[in-house]
């Protein structure tokens, strides 16, 4: 018989354990859900730019909101250039049902287009001190922002294409670009070196689909198998709760600012442009885009620009950049190489095709704006305050007009 007791003592400790252990679970439940409620007041990588120098002068809690509209509004896939933001109103962003940012003088037809990346669009800029609104200020022109965050020259082209099916015309474009283009071409994960920002993204969701079809053809497990997972997620919630912290004070060390950038070094090689043949690929790709759009535009008289912009990865040196977090230095060190050498090959190929092209003179290289300039104008690799969006525009109004 003691057997049996030595199970009934057994059993006894096993729910006595169980049952305590759930006790110290319920308060770690809460915590987590208060911490959950919490984080969007917490600054993170998006928001943080919002606290560099650059804002000193704005308020602090509108410099947070023009980060935080830049990350609210969500995308959906639009056919052919692969995605657009959908309609939002914001304090500080405002996107049409179009999908295109608002500007000063906003219009469609007979208006100067501007196409681009997040640059372009004004990431860390409200909607009235982006390029496009500087420039309808200081001109008096309708402009219509087409940039789009990620989109590369190869997606702005086609993105004209179809607003030119539709019918629309416009008085002049302006493709800005380089940042993008440097990236997405220059990664080695492609023969043809052709992708956008969402291509990734986009093979990931084909995979979840495939996941979720072979989940819903085991339907009657679904629902067990959702109770079993919740009564997980419950034990697990210190365990949750500790790591959590431990997550939080990594990424908090990625939100400071406390190494000098010239005492940054390169750890990571992800884009291969350095290879001066890969260079002169992608270059090749941006200039064939550029082209390509002017030629649809030429026999109606309409003037093309071809701006190449600046960014912090590309002289690095020259730049005010040790306000910058520590992760943001560690980028523009690693990709230092690759954006030298296309920006090199791009101006190379350009000018070595331009009289044959008759188009020499729509080139505007501004990837030196910035140099010597006292100002703070940077706010990551390539992103920049109002400031610098305003010496944008001013660059391309003396130059156009």
């Amino acid at each position: 018989m003691n057997w049996i007791n030595n199970i009934k003592n057994g059993l006894v400790i096993i729910a006595s354990t169980f049952a305590l252990y759930s006790l110290i679970c319920l308060p770690f439940y809460f915590l987590n859900t208060l911490d959950q409620k919490n984080a969007p007041n917490k600054y993170d990588s998006n928001t943080i730019r919002a606290t560099y120098p650059n804002y000193e002068q704005e308020n602090i809690k509108y410099a947070v909101k023009i980060f935080e509209d830049y990350a609210a509004p969500k995308t959906s896939y639009h056919s052919f250039v692969g995605y657009r933001r959908n309609q939002y109103d914001g304090e500080a962003v405002t996107v049409g049902s179009d999908g295109f940012r608002n500007s000063i003088n906003h219009g469609v037809n007979d208006s100067v287009w501007f196409f681009g990346g997040s640059t372009m669009w004004g990431t860390g800029s409200d909607d009235k001190r982006t390029i496009p609104s500087f420039f309808a200020k200081e001109t008096g022109d309708t402009v219509l922002n087409l940039g789009e965050s990620g989109y590369n020259s190869v997606q702005e082209f086609i993105q004209l294409q179809l607003m030119l099916l539709k019918g629309n015309k416009p008085k002049e474009v302006i493709f800005y670009d380089g940042v993008n283009d440097g990236y997405y071409f220059c990664q080695n994960d492609s023969q043809d070196q052709i992708r956008h920002a969402y291509t990734s993204r986009f093979a990931s969701s084909v995979n979840d689909h495939d996941k979720i079809v072979g989940k819903l053809n085991k339907k009657p497990l679904i629902v067990f198998e959702r109770i079993f997972e919740k009564i997980v997620e419950f034990y697990l919630h210190p365990l949750v709760y500790f790591q959590s912290k431990t997550d939080e004070a990594k990424s908090g060390s990625n939100l400071i600012s406390d190494v000098p950038f010239k005492s940054i070094t390169i750890t990571k090689k992800y884009l291969h442009c350095d290879d001066p043949n890969f260079a002169k690929k992608a270059a090749n790709l941006t200039i064939k885009s550029w082209r390509a759009a002017s030629a649809l535009l030429q026999d109606q008289g309409i003037p093309v620009w071809y701006v190449l912009q600046p960014t912090a990865t590309v002289k690095s040196y020259k730049y005010k950049l040790d306000y910058i977090v520590n992760s943001e230095k560690q980028a523009i060190v690693n990709e230092k190489d690759s954006y030298e050498s296309y920006y090199t090959a791009l101006k190379n190929e350009f000018f070595a095709s331009c009289d044959e092209f008759e188009d020499c003179s729509s080139f505007i290289d501004l990837s030196d704006l910035f140099i010597d300039i006292e100002d703070n104008i940077f706010i990551d690799t390539c992103h920049v305050s109002p400031n610098g969006n305003s010496l944008v525009s001013a660059a391309l109004i003396n130059r156009i007009r």
